[in-house]
């Protein structure tokens, strides 16, 4: 169970980046301007992420199902779905 979900609407004004921002520092009760180190793209190519789940290859492939890309962060595992849903889950290792 996620101590915290987001949702991305790859089509909307809100990259990746900010919405997994936004859920990390929602997980840890602060403001988004405070999760600044260690920066994100040091853990994830969220770009490479939107390509591979939202992006036009992925949405020309023949799937069932939803797929997911998970990392760690901050103490937390983050899983992105291609059905746009970010997950935040507190795991104690930095």
């Amino acid at each position: 169970m996620a101590d915290v979900q987001a949702h991305y609407d790859h089509d909307g004004e809100q990259d990746l980046t900010t919405t997994i921002i936004f859920a990390v520092a929602d997980a840890e009760g602060v403001e988004p301007p405070e999760i600044k180190t260690p920066p994100l793209y040091d853990y994830v190519d969220t770009v490479a992420v939107e390509e591979a789940l939202f992006g036009p290859a992925a949405r020309r492939q023949n799937h069932t199902g939803t797929e997911e890309l998970m990392f760690s962060y901050r103490g937390h595992e983050i899983t992105v779905r291609s059905d746009g849903w970010v997950f935040v889950q507190t795991t104690g290792d930095s």
